[in-house]
């Protein structure tokens, strides 16, 4: 997890079972100043160093927001309403 370019929090996976079937939840509480920041979830494969990002937004948060983010590697669905960010 990437806040305005520095990484905040990582969790480790492996890419056959991250992409393939359930995983553990990865549950960050990050302070963040308010104001405008960049997010970004990023899957990064050690192994073959490449990169899939899996969601990056530029938003603005105001004292006491909270940004949540959902992904689900076995979902190809989009992301709709309240389901991906509050």
């Amino acid at each position: 997890l990437e806040v305005d370019g520095e990484v905040v929090a990582e969790e480790s996976y492996e890419p056959a079972a991250f992409f393939s079937q359930p995983v553990a939840p990865f549950v960050r509480e990050l302070p963040l100043t308010p104001g405008n920041h960049n997010i970004r979830l990023a899957f990064v494969d050690e192994g073959t160093q490449s990169t899939v990002v899996l969601y990056q937004t530029t938003t603005d948060l105001a004292a006491g927001d909270i940004l949540r983010v959902l992904h689900n590697p076995l979902s190809s669905a989009p992301c709709k309403g309240s389901h991906c960010l509050q």
